[in-house]
């Protein structure tokens, strides 16, 4: 358990390398940490087909923080941060590199933020799904909504719905 916000966390990080059925992981996932070696060119290769199996499984809505490891061991790196921080960007993913060996307390620190940023998210999405926003969206598609002042004026209801 980890405290989170004052509230104590269950934290629970599967290892999943060499699984088949990563599948069953993601179902039950909140989020994501993907860890790869700056000192190995193939476990990188591999994150680039995990972005392809988030989309393959419908998961890509999982926040993902990749995270590049063994920078302490600079004169055998074979992917570089720019590879590293593009494949995230591009994937919508967070990217932080470190050394786990040598700065362990900062990687806790790194992952305990993403967690963080992960919580405020899904209460953020919570919030939307109870509140007036999607109610609203509904109604404006089934044609029932009625305009207040600031909100741009009635299209009617829409062919064929």
């Amino acid at each position: 358990m980890e405290p989170i916000e004052g509230k104590p966390t269950k934290i629970e990080i599967f290892d999943t390398a060499g699984q088949t059925d990563l599948e069953e992981y993601l179902s039950e996932a909140d989020a994501v940490l993907y860890v790869y070696s700056i000192t190995n060119r193939e476990s990188f290769d591999k994150a680039r087909i995990f972005r392809d199996q988030l989309f393959l499984y419908g998961k890509t809505h999982l926040p993902v923080l990749l995270m590049a490891n063994k920078r302490e061991l600079e004169q055998g790196r074979r992917v570089s941060f720019k590879e590293g921080y593009s494949l995230a960007r591009t994937a919508g993913w967070k990217f932080h590199e470190t050394s786990a060996a040598v700065d362990s307390f900062k990687l806790k620190e790194k992952i305990l933020d993403f967690i963080k940023d992960v919580q405020l998210e899904n209460k953020k999405l919570r919030h939307y799904r109870r509140g007036n926003y999607f109610k609203r969206a509904v109604s404006v598609l089934s044609g029932n909504h009625r305009p207040m002042k600031e909100d741009v004026p009635s299209v009617g209801p829409l062919i064929g719905w």
